[in-house]
């Protein structure tokens, strides 16, 4: 079962609930300064810097993510088949946007 596998000792489906929890979080904290950097009249640089340190920890967690997908992706024969699917969906709706 999906919810009993383990990545580095801790269930899947708890890294993956916290992991996304994380992102949540450190879009919100991105938000916050970004505003805060717009409603001002002059660029502080220290909130300047701390947004930028929230963007690149934003970043972080989105690669932790993805390297937990990566753990439990489907075989690679079913993975391009899946994209191939994906890929000829979306080049149907392209043609039909024309």
């Amino acid at each position: 079962m999906f919810s009993e596998s383990e990545l580095d000792g801790e269930r899947v489906d708890v890294l993956l609930k916290q992991s996304c929890k994380d992102i949540q979080t450190g879009l919100c904290n991105l938000e916050m300064s970004l505003m805060h950097l717009v409603e001002k009249d002059e660029i502080d640089p220290e909130l300047w810097l701390a947004t930028n340190d929230c963007n690149i920890t934003l970043l972080n967690l989105v690669k932790e993510l993805n390297e937990i997908l990566k753990e439990i992706k489907p075989s690679s024969k079913e993975l391009k088949l899946a994209r191939s699917k994906i890929d000829e969906v979306i080049e149907n709706e392209n043609k039909r946007n024309m």
